[in-house]
């Protein structure tokens, strides 16, 4: 009788005899610390997705994907430049650009074939047919604007403008006695609106908009020029002052071409309607209250 006499642990399975042979049919794997765990060929082409197909959030597989799925900013800063059309106004006998303004004197005695007031303007009219024209020309507005859109659709605007309002006044006979005005008024105003986008795309943006602005005179002078029979005889400079705000409501739509993801150019035509202030100064927008405008600018898109 044979007996086996070996150690306990000598006839205990070896490890490698538990491992699948080459000749198995199944790919070994080794699981070692410091080793890179071998993954079949599906598993390296495919990224690691949900069963429905989805990608866990925050994966980001290329700038494509991000691009489409990219929201326009909702913050905005504008500059822009616009204007207003003029007017004209003709009528006869002798006038001024203001109305009972203290600032414009009329035609002055010391220029006048008599001394006596209101006898010179009588022998300077009679016989010769006086008119006054008044041309107020095309205002021009630059201003930088700020708009927040609250929602994909809705949005505010507000900003900074300035105006510059140029009129020119000929009045009297031009054989006898005339007088020439220029007149500049320099505004500020500061406008509120609420604007909605239509539609965006990558490249074209359309919006509407309404609101007002609030606008303060804070410079104007006006410049006289007086002749007799052709000749120059006097000149005088004059302060204009406006006190009353002037006040305004407006709507616009606008259409924008996205150059890049943060810079666009836009146009927007719109119609705006200007309030009676009470003031006796003679501006585009006391003589012509319903007006069109055309506005066009850059605007810088942000996040």
């Amino acid at each position: 009788i044979l007996q086996n006499t070996a150690p306990a642990e000598e006839i205990q399975d070896s490890p490698a005899e538990d491992a699948a042979s080459p000749d198995s049919g199944t790919e070994s794997m080794d699981i070692r610390p410091g080793k890179e765990h071998r993954k079949s060929p599906d598993e390296r082409e495919m990224p690691y997705s949900h069963e429905d197909g989805t990608f866990p959030q925050g994966m980001d597989f290329g700038e494509d994907s991000h691009r489409a799925g990219r929201k326009p900013g909702r913050f905005s800063a504008g500059l822009s430049i616009s204007n207003l059309t003029g007017s004209r106004q003709q009528y006869s006998g002798y006038g001024t650009i203001q109305p009972h303004a203290a600032s414009f004197k009329g035609i002055p005695t010391e220029n006048a074939i008599s001394g006596i007031p209101g006898t010179g303007l009588m022998l300077l009219s009679e016989g010769n047919q006086s008119s006054t024209k008044i041309r107020h020309r095309q205002p021009v507005r630059a201003g930088v604007s700020f708009r927040y859109f609250l929602n994909d659709r809705w949005g505010i605007e507000t900003g900074l403008s300035y105006t510059y309002l140029s009129s020119r006044m000929d009045s009297g006979n031009s054989d006898l006695y005339s007088s020439t005005t220029d007149q500049t008024l320099h505004y500020i105003g500061i406008p509120l609106k609420a604007s909605y986008r239509i539609f965006s795309t990558k490249f074209l943006t359309v919006y509407a908009s309404a609101g007002g602005m609030a606008e303060k005179c804070v410079a104007g002078k006006a410049v006289t020029r007086y002749a007799m029979q052709g000749n120059e005889t006097d000149r005088n400079t004059d302060r204009i002052q406006i006190r009353p705000l002037q006040w305004s409501v407006s709507a616009e739509a606008g259409i924008q071409g996205n150059i890049t993801e943060m810079l666009g150019i836009y146009i927007e035509p719109g119609i705006i309607w200007y309030f009676d202030n009470g003031s006796m100064v003679s501006t585009v927008y006391k003589e012509k209250p319903f007006n069109f405008n055309l506005e066009f600018g850059l605007r810088f898109s942000f996040e």
